[in-house]
Parts: C-alpha cells; structure tokens; sequence
C-alpha cells in the first residue's frame, strides 16, 4: 500500500485518488474568508481592460467599408447620406466611450475641442498669411506683464468678406440672389424641406381681424398703415434669406460630419501601411468634400448679411410709424444703406442737412387748421343729416342746435 495521504492544513486523511492537498471544508473556509479580496480584484483587473480597450479603439477608429471607385467623382448628397448612416451604426459604441475634455459637450454635440483652439488658429492664420506681430518686452512690462489680461489669437476677417457683408447692406430690399449653379446643389427631399420652402402664411383668425373683403380667401386681408405692410414684408424678405441659410448649413454639417470619419479611415489607413494606391483613392472625395465646405459656408455668411440688413430695414419701419411725414419718405428711409452702428446710419444725417431744416431734426407736417375751408367732402353731408342736434350741418346759421354757450334771446316789444 502506498502513503497515505494528508490535508497539508488540517492534516486529515483525504480519500485515495483525491487530487488537491487541501481538504474540501479547508477549501471552504478559505473561499469564504478570501471571496471579498477576489471580487474587488476581479472587479479592479476588468475595469482595466475595458479602459484599455476604449482607449485603443478612441486611437484606432474601426475600419469603415468602403465602395469601389472606378474613377474619382464629386460625392452626390445621395453617397454622403450613405457614408453617413452606415458609419453613425459602426463608429457608436467607440464616441460614446471617448471621453470630451469640454463640460458643454455633452452626447458628442461638439467633435472639436477648445484644447486645439489655440493650435488651429495658429494653423489658420499661417496659411492666411496673417503675421503674428513680435515686439520686445521692457523691464517693467517683464515685471508686471503677468498682471494683464493675456490676449488670446482670433479669427481674422478678411478684406473680401467684409466687402461682401457691406455690398448686401447696401441695398437692403435688392432682390436676393441665388445663383442657380447653387441652389442645384441644395438637394433636399421636397416633403421634408417644405417647411423651409414656403414663407409661413397669416392665420385665418388673425386674417379677418384686418379683412377688406367680404369672403374670406387667402392673402385677401393686409394691414392697414402703410409702414406695418412695409415691415411686413421685408420680415417676409428676412424669413426666404434665413431659410436658404439654414438649408446650406444643414447640408455643409451633414458633408463636414462624414469628412470628419473619413479622415479618421484615412488615418487609420496610414498607421496600418495600407498600399499607396488605397490612400489616393479616397483624396479625391475629401478634396471635394472641402470644396463644398468652402463654397457653403461663404454663401451662408452672405445669406446672414441679407438676413440682418432685412431684420434692420423691418426696424426702420416700425421707428418711421411715429414720424409724421409723407408715406414716400417713410419708404425711402427704410431703403437707405445700412452701415452696421446706427439703424439708419451716417445716410440719414446726410438726407437731413438737405431738407429745409438744418437742424438736424425731422421735418414735421403741420397740419392745417381747416381741412375743410369751404365744403365737406362728398358724402360728409349724408353722414351728419338727421343726426338732429347733434349733427354739424343740421341746422342753418344762427338756428338752434349751435351749442350751449350761445342763448337765444327774447325779441322786444319794438322789434
């Protein structure tokens, strides 16, 4: 027979064939006393790898299945919606696990960070040829510079833009022009973009408050003062231009959005040596992609320039309502060029030193004491007759009815 084997813990015989060198209630007593101390280093060991898996895939976004390309084209709206849903399904799960260093960016509203801010205007003001103007620090300046506020680089507003802004400000109710070589390129679903399309229309219920017809139709009612029709539409003017920004921002954040994950395929390309024919095949589309960007967002900020000069002409009509001049010079006063400090601007002084009244004031219209200096207007005399003593022209000169004031006196004898 062979030894016998013992509980290298508690030194009692274990069964012939066992094979482990502790007992099972010396196992049990062990389990139970160490079971806190396994689970919290269990729990710490698959923390770990969890953060050191989403740290990898934040590096290394998966790669994203790309169509075939015969030859390199200009990405229609119908591959950019493509490209778009299948990467929001495959790139989910690795934006959600990357972590923002903004608080505000909750849900990945925003993909850029302000960490970068510094560096992308940097980048940006190079290529603009923007100089970063270096000047020497004096001594007291060395002392005491920390002290002041630290400017901070900017975007520079170029000479081109400004004139562009300006050249839409200069004629507020021009006609606004959208080249169609443009517009051919906001391609949208005609029954999702009709709310964009069509300029809202006035309620029924609010129509037949100002109506001057006897049947309600569409559009048959306006406002009755001259200056509110005039704010009207240039507010109707103001919504077609908001629109037309709104649609070109849509689809610039629907381009910019896939450009973002298709740079991140192309860097990931990169890092896995991927074949040089490979990386040149996806140049084109994001060339393309960056031309659309460049060209959208400069008509977008054209569009805004019409949008404020239309919203400020509406407010040019609203302050005119007071004044009690002619409708013709209300109307060209609303037209006026608009400079950006003032609602009406340097313009207006200019019209005022010509008019008769250099003091810089609006001319009022005095109105004339007798508006009627030999007869009422026709039909004024049908709306006074039978009114009895209290119409105007209901009794003669001298008659009664004439007021309270004037007490009629008794004839004498002699008379």
């Amino acid at each position: 027979m062979g030894k016998s084997l013992k509980c290298v813990s508690c030194s009692s015989r274990l069964p012939d064939g066992y094979p482990k060198k502790l007992c099972k209630p010396c196992i049990s007593n062990i389990v139970r006393d160490e079971a806190p101390s396994l689970k919290e280093e269990l729990k710490t060991m698959i923390q770990e790898e969890i953060r050191s898996s989403l740290a990898h895939l934040s590096a290394n976004p998966p790669d994203l299945p790309q169509p075939k390309k015969k030859r390199a084209r200009s990405p229609s709206p119908s591959d950019i919606e493509v490209v778009a849903e299948e990467s929001a399904h495959s790139v989910k799960s690795w934006e959600e696990g990357e972590r923002v260093s903004d608080s505000e960016d909750d849900g990945r509203r925003y993909y850029f960070s302000t960490e970068e801010m510094s560096d992308l205007l940097k980048a940006v003001r190079s290529t603009m040829g923007v100089e970063e103007v270096q000047r020497t620090h004096s001594v007291q300046e060395e002392m005491f510079g920390g002290l002041r506020v630290k400017k901070t680089r900017v975007f520079p507003i170029n000479e081109s833009i400004r004139d562009m802004i300006l050249d839409e400000w200069t004629d507020p109710e021009k006609r606004l022009g959208v080249p169609a070589t443009f517009k051919n390129r906001l391609l949208f679903d005609p029954e999702e973009s009709k709310i964009f399309n069509e300029i809202p229309k006035i309620d029924v219920q609010v129509a037949k408050v100002n109506k001057k017809t006897s049947l309600p139709f569409e559009d048959a009612s306006q406002l009755k003062d001259s200056m509110d029709r005039k704010a009207d539409s240039l507010l109707r003017k103001s919504w077609e231009a908001a629109m037309f920004n709104v649609k070109t921002n849509i689809a610039a954040t629907s381009v910019a959005r896939s450009m973002y994950l298709w740079l991140g395929e192309l860097e990931t390309h990169i890092k896995d040596r991927a074949s040089r024919e490979q990386i040149l095949e996806s140049l084109p589309l994001l060339k393309s992609a960056t031309a659309f960007l460049a060209d959208a967002s400069a008509e977008s900020v054209r569009f805004s320039a019409r949008d404020a000069a239309l919203s400020n002409a509406a407010r040019r009509a609203l302050w005119m309502k007071c004044w009690s001049g002619d409708k013709t010079s209300k109307l060209k006063l609303c037209s006026i060029p608009f400079s950006g400090e003032y609602v009406f601007g340097p313009v207006l002084d200019k019209i005022l030193e010509k008019a008769a009244d250099k003091k810089k004031g609006f001319p009022e219209d005095r109105p004339s004491k007798r508006r009627y200096p030999f007869r009422p207007p026709s039909g004024q005399e049908r709306s006074y007759r039978g009114k009895g003593k209290s119409g105007r022209w209901s009794y003669p000169k001298g008659g009664r009815g004439r007021g309270q004031s004037f007490s009629q006196q008794k004839p004498s004898d002699k008379q």
